[in-house]
């Protein structure tokens, strides 16, 4: 979802005609997107897709509720890791398989958009949990490199953090647009590692 959000930024948020969205939220945005890890990515996505075409929803979708970044979710609310499993693996198995098949293994890596993120002056609210690890650089990367963004990171908290931390993740996301709608929300140059202004540099 975060990731078709950054892609529908940068294709229709700024278009003269197609000016389609206000502001962008993009939540556990960039799993597999590391170079170390991409290729690892795309062969979890295909053996995912496999065994949800042969297994069904009941056990291969369980067994992915039950990743490393849905497990903070599991510690701190059981019940609630519960029902997330219950719902997903209501979902159709066909669906989900072709999702990781059609979809996870051919999409671009969101690193290799440094150039069209840097045009997307957009209020950007990049948001994760700091233990979805696969997302971390990622976010980072996008705070970077969108001149619009800012980024909000939830301790103790895995991909799924609208419902780990829902009050945690509402206030971000409404403080994020009463900035914008404030007027508060700052479109930054430059990024700068320095401590001091450039005119004050020796």
């Amino acid at each position: 979802g975060a990731f078709a959000t950054l892609h529908f930024g940068i294709r229709y948020a700024q278009h003269p005609k197609l000016n389609r969205a206000l502001t962008l939220t993009l939540a556990g945005c960039g799993t597999g997107s590391h170079p170390d890890v991409h290729e690892n990515f795309k062969k979890d996505s295909a053996a995912l897709g496999e065994s949800l075409m042969r297994s069904g929803m009941a056990q291969a979708g369980a067994t992915y509720c039950h990743g490393p970044t849905r497990l903070p979710f599991l510690r701190k609310n059981p019940r609630g890791h519960a029902e997330l499993v219950r719902q997903f693996c209501e979902h159709s198995a066909e669906g989900a398989a072709f999702t990781q098949l059609g979809v996870q293994l051919s999409r671009p890596n969101p690193l290799d958009a440094g150039t069209q993120m840097q045009a997307l002056t957009l209020p950007t609210l990049v948001l994760i949990g700091d233990e979805d690890e696969p997302c971390v650089d990622a976010a980072v990367f996008m705070k970077r490199q969108i001149p619009g963004a800012g980024l909000v990171v939830i301790p103790q908290t895995g991909h799924t953090v609208n419902l780990e931390e829902p009050a945690l993740f509402n206030q971000a996301v409404q403080a994020f647009l009463d900035a914008v709608e404030h007027d508060a929300w700052a479109t930054r140059g430059e990024v700068s590692t320095s401590l001091l202004p450039p005119d004050a540099r020796a």
